[in-house]
């Protein structure tokens, strides 16, 4: 052990000599973290310890290594590189983390991160972003079958050996992105020992749709770790019967994740398991905790009492994120009465302020903090500048730090402190709250056997008697002194709360539930980095945010119930838009499977929806969504869509918009042109050549627009060399035209 610490002192020096010198010459940054040995974890399994010579001892090696892996990403970049060393527990090996970022605002394309095994120089990790000039002549884009194969054949030629120990996961689905188009394919692979998966084990690749390109590659690997005994397991049926007897399901409103792709969504009901825990002893049944501790069944509930809905129709909630703020003034005499209930006066401030954005809503907050003699007594307050509702409040004065001393108040007590606290901030409805079983208490209970030194608490807001998941209130209870530290309150805005006529009866969803069979069982690595130990065990996992719909017995899972692509085959199997329209299905920008035709006409709602799609992942509207057209509602499902398209400059606002009229291929390539940044050369005083036999039927002040649309391959005439302007758009043209410019789309955005 003595010459292994000697070897790696010796190691650290050798990288920290060559940060300084690479730093001094302006070439290479280095990051080195302290290297650690991990404690020995739960009795016979023992964490992984840093071991051997390594092959990558200093940047320069790394940095040759990566350029020798990919020479074409990396070469001509290595005076430009950053390169990161860390010895994770998590990853249980050394690693060297090279990366380059673009220094330019704007999309971090051309970015890319390569991560190597320090003993053995195996490829662990690789992220890129191509920059759209990367993929000049490249544009063919790729079926998920071909792209499985360029991702086999990836994993293959830099992990084979474990890609042989491993098998597909054919369910495996990608988070979506809202109503974000997803030009890649994702593919995910798991060990299996002897018919049962090792979650931890496994390897990621995700390949670019238009170029065939991989741009993400991840494997994480662990040997270490005594697995369990498989003989004593419960099967499927006798495991989820056990569990759903001892801990019941409960009904609740959460948010519809269909609905809130398109705007501010609405609340639907589901009946859930009654537990906030998500892996469960193979075994036993019984939930697991941190590092995998058994959590008796008492210990394991959510809730500690049974609900049942009141009877109520279909209820709007009247959100408006319209409202005007109220002034400065008005929210800093909010602060001052609020400071003042808690016994405290003096000068309050303005001290920062901050947002909450989403699909159809959009909130403001002002922070405010009592001016104090000393900087460090800090107490603040933030503000809903619409409402006026107390958001949340943190105070550093109250944690007592400087006397740990005794018992301290019990949890009862902090309970009570917490209840006294919430009067003063939300007297209209605390008795509409219900509290949760916290099993924050319950990880800081285990980590501090002395006592924590502090109590959560959180409380969840029931609507028609019972809770609406997305809202709660958490406080936190300063053990020692007996007072709130911490208090945070968050709401995700719907547009409506679900009927409670009809909903089954709890047994009915137990039987759904039973049916479904929704655990999977596997081998799960668990760390309890307090402790710094880890352990694999034999559990049946639940999806989180899984339940059955309360109204028909379906099962609602995270990102909804997901309209299957296979849906659309038996209509798009032999059509010659076939992989483009694909791409648009499992991105959820297609009709439902039922109403759909690749041939039918799309209107101008969803010609906008389904471009706004290609521009932008991530957008959300500065200030109030206020309609910009007087035939577009402000609660119009695809109100961010049309905003996204105002504020690129797609389309202008004023007027009507027309949404449900036909989308015409001179205006698709209108608004193509536009969203690809070349409107004012498409209005300026030139008249471009148009080769199409029609080219007098194109509308004035469009022809430009047509021009560069057909120049740059991205629109093309028919077979007899006519454009056909005043057509309507298809989707199988819509998808076709929108995949082949999206790379060029996301470039700007």
């Amino acid at each position: 052990m003595r010459k292994r610490s000697l070897l790696w002192t010796a190691v650290l020096l050798v990288v920290s000599l060559c940060f300084a010198g690479a730093a001094a010459a302006g070439t290479v940054v280095t990051v080195v973290e302290e290297a650690v040995p991990v404690k020995k974890a739960a009795p016979g399994v023992p964490a992984a310890e840093p071991e051997g010579e390594l092959m990558l001892a200093t940047p320069e090696d790394a940095i040759e290594r990566a350029s020798e892996l990919f020479p074409a990403v990396v070469q001509s970049k290595e005076k430009e590189l950053e390169v990161h060393f860390s010895d994770s527990r998590y990853e249980g090996r050394r690693m060297w983390h090279v990366s380059y970022h673009p220094h330019r605002p704007g999309p971090d394309y051309g970015y890319f991160s390569v991560s190597l095994a320090a003993d053995t120089g195996e490829l662990f990790g690789y992220n890129y972003r191509p920059e759209p000039g990367a993929l000049e002549g490249k544009k063919r884009v790729v079926t998920r079958a071909e792209a499985l194969q360029i991702a086999r054949a990836f994993a293959r030629k830099y992990q084979s050996e474990r890609l042989a120990k491993m098998q597909l996961d054919a369910d495996y689905n990608r988070h979506r992105y809202g109503e974000a188009l997803d030009l890649s394919y994702g593919f995910r692979w798991h060990q299996v020992i002897d018919g049962v998966p090792f979650n931890d084990n496994s390897i990621y690749v995700r390949v670019d749709a238009v170029s065939g390109q991989v741009t993400d590659f991840r494997c994480t690997w662990r040997e270490d770790g005594e697995l369990p005994e498989q003989g004593a397991k419960m099967d499927a049926a006798a495991f989820t019967s056990r569990v759903v007897e001892k801990l019941g399901l409960y009904p609740c409103y959460v948010v519809d994740p269909e609905t809130e792709r398109t705007g501010l969504p609405d609340a639907i009901l589901v009946y859930r398991l009654n537990t906030p825990y998500h892996q469960f002893d193979a075994v036993t049944g019984k939930a697991l905790g941190p590092g995998g501790n058994i959590v008796d069944w008492a210990d394991a509930r959510k809730y500690d009492r049974d609900f049942t809905p009141v009877p109520a129709p279909e209820r709007a909630t009247g959100y408006d994120q319209l409202q005007e703020h109220l002034s400065p003034v008005q929210v800093q005499k909010i602060a001052a009465a609020f400071f003042k209930k808690l016994g405290l006066e003096g000068r309050v401030e303005r001290s920062g302020g901050g947002s909450s954005v989403g699909p159809g809503y959009r909130e403001e907050y002002w922070s405010y903090r009592l001016v104090r003699e000393k900087p460090y007594e800090h107490r603040e307050v933030s503000i809903n500048a619409r409402t006026g509702e107390v958001r949340s409040y943190h105070s550093e004065i109250d944690r007592g730090k400087q006397d740990r001393k005794g018992e301290g108040i019990s949890l009862q007590e902090a309970q009570q402190a917490a209840r006294e606290f919430l009067k003063l901030v939300r007297l209209d409805n605390l008795d509409e709250m219900v509290l949760q079983q916290e099993p924050e208490n319950w990880k800081l209970e285990m980590a501090y056997p002395e006592g924590p030194p502090e109590y959560n608490f959180t409380y969840v807001r029931l609507v028609n008697g019972i809770p609406y998941e997305q809202s709660t209130v958490s406080v936190s209870v300063d053990r020692f002194t007996g007072k709130v530290v911490r208090f945070y309150s968050h709401e995700r805005p719907v547009k409506t709360f679900e009927a409670t006529a009809g909903v089954l009866p709890e047994a009915k969803a137990v039987e759904a539930f039973k049916e479904y069979q929704p655990f999977t069982l596997g081998y799960e690595r668990m760390h309890d980095w307090e402790n710094e130990t880890e352990k694999v065990v034999l559990a049946y996992c639940l999806d989180y945010g899984y339940g059955i719909d309360a109204h028909t017995g379906e099962e609602v899972k995270r990102d909804g119930t997901k309209k299957e692509t296979l849906s659309y085959n038996t209509k798009l199997q032999s059509h010659w838009a076939r992989i483009p329209l694909t791409l648009l299905a499992d991105s959820g920008l297609l009709p439902p499977p039922e109403e759909f035709n690749p041939n039918g006409t799309v209107n101008r709602r969803d010609g906008l929806r389904v471009l706004a799609a290609a521009m932008m992942r991530y957008y959300y509207p500065e200030g109030p969504t206020k309609s910009p057209f007087q035939d577009v509602a402000d609660n119009d499902k695809d109100l961010m869509a049309i905003k996204l398209a105002v504020d690129r400059g797609v389309i202008k606002a004023g007027g009507k918009l027309r949404p449900d009229a036909p989308l015409t291929r001179e205006d698709l390539a209108v608004w193509l042109v536009n969203a690809l940044g070349y409107k004012k050369i498409a209005t300026a005083p030139i008249d471009m050549a148009v080769n199409f036999k029609d080219a007098s039927k194109i509308g004035e002040g469009k022809k430009n627009a047509v021009a560069i649309a057909s120049g740059l391959n991205y629109m093309n005439g028919d077979q007899t060399g006519s454009f056909r302007p005043r057509d309507p758009v298809t989707w199988a043209e819509l998808a076709s035209v929108i995949v082949r410019a999206a790379p060029d789309l996301n470039w700007r955005y």
